[in-house]
């Protein structure tokens, strides 16, 4: 019984140090100084607070790593705003935009490496986005969209 204990808790340790200590671009490291990417629904450049990098025209470069996402909030003008999802960790992980309880837009389950755009036509207000993966939003996976 001891040995099926240790066992669980060594996996419970090691699943979020997985993420740790890759060679993944240094803007999934972003997600722990708290930066935001702000995007506009017109054809202004976005930019980040960490100084830029972001495409314009209301798009957002999404990161998932195990157990975060890239940047930590983003706050976006409200219209037609385009998310290109990536995941860039070892686990499943998908991306669901929700508010008031209701998803607004969605990608399907993406293993590692894989991408997928959605479209979401965002009201101002606060938006939560999750991956609903057993455990995962507990584990980090769940951020804020502010729509101005």
């Amino acid at each position: 019984m001891k040995k099926k204990y240790l066992a669980v808790t060594a996996l419970l340790i090691a699943l979020p140090l997985s993420g740790c200590g890759d060679n993944v671009d240094d803007k999934a490291d972003d997600a722990a100084t708290g930066t935001t990417v702000t995007t506009t629904s017109t054809a202004a450049t976005a930019s980040t607070a960490a100084g830029g990098g972001a495409p314009a025209d209301g798009a957002v470069d999404l990161g998932m790593k195990d157990f975060s996402f890239v940047p930590a909030t983003v706050t976006a003008k409200a219209g037609s705003v385009k998310f290109t999802v990536h995941n860039d960790g070892q686990a499943t992980h998908n991306y669901k935009i929700r508010q008031a309880g209701k998803i607004v837009a969605a990608t399907k389950d993406l293993g590692p490496a894989g991408r997928e755009e959605i479209t979401a036509n965002l009201t101002a207000g606060t938006y939560t986005a999750i991956c609903d993966k057993p455990g995962h939003e507990s584990l980090g996976m769940s951020h804020t969209i502010t729509v101005q």
